[in-house]
């Protein structure tokens, strides 16, 4: 089995700590590590997959009931937090996967793109919905440069191999002063799930920092699945690995003009 050996992805460090080991989505053993310079905390090694590797072995479903629900409270919110900065333009959803959140926005204010990494859920979205959807990714897609005023991803960079060469491919098509919506669950809700890096506030922030984005907005949220029912400002020194938090953090981080 293929395995890839990562350094750390905010510092390029390859001294870790080990933080756990666990048992990956293919049976393999794997190790959840801790960057001994800034604290990052990523499975290491990992097996190298693709995405329709993984779709191989679960057949790729709509959003339904109470995750579907929460889905679209976690959107709200996140949409909520935009609208104090900017309401109308050009938004593109990285990895849409059922098109959920593109369908939540109004045409009207909104000119909606959405991209796929994956065929099913791709020709999934292109049937249902009147948005424009395209089966690629960020390092592939053709769009011009400074073309989108929003990008959102949702549970994306935490899943991603390599977060920072994410934000590389995506900061080609984000307008000067543009807007990354972003959201990633708390490490413990996923410690032993599909994640490849275990974001705390403070590395988030640590993260996107280096990769020239400034944060203006950065909340906690847990939700019934019918309501949200808890909301906090966090503060982007947070970096409790441990603490036991089952909800989601979301936030907003802007484009700093070069």
């Amino acid at each position: 089995m293929n395995k890839i050996l990562y350094p750390c992805d905010i510092c390029n460090n390859e001294e870790f700590i080990l933080f756990k080991e666990k048992k990956g989505f293919f049976g393999d053993v794997t190790s959840i590590v801790t960057c001994s310079n800034c604290s990052l905390t990523f499975l290491n090694p990992r097996v190298n997959k693709t995405i329709e590797t993984l779709y191989e072995h679960r057949k790729f479903k709509p959003l339904q009931g109470k995750n579907k629900n929460s889905r679209l409270n976690l959107f709200a919110f996140g949409m909520s937090l935009l609208k104090s900065h900017v309401t109308k333009g050009t938004i593109l959803d990285v990895a849409m996967n059922d098109g959920t959140f593109l369908n939540t926005l109004s045409s009207s204010d909104w000119n909606r793109y959405g991209i796929e990494d994956s065929k099913l859920a791709y020709e999934y979205c292109s049937d249902k919905f009147d948005f424009k959807s395209f089966h690629t990714n960020v390092h592939e897609c053709n769009f011009p440069n400074n073309f989108f005023d929003v990008i959102s991803l949702w549970d994306v960079l935490n899943r991603s191999p390599l977060p920072s060469r994410n934000i590389t491919s995506m900061n080609r098509l984000l307008k000067e002063d543009g807007y990354f919506l972003v959201s990633f669950e708390a490490p413990t809700r996923v410690l032993f799930r599909g994640v490849n890096h275990y974001f705390t506030p403070f590395t988030f922030n640590k993260l996107l920092t280096r990769e020239g984005y400034k944060s203006v907005e950065f909340y906690y949220i847990e939700d019934t699945g019918d309501e949200i029912y808890h909301k906090q400002k966090v503060n982007l020194n947070e970096n409790n690995l441990k603490e036991s938090k089952i909800g989601h953090y979301i936030a907003i981080f802007q484009k700093i003009k070069n």
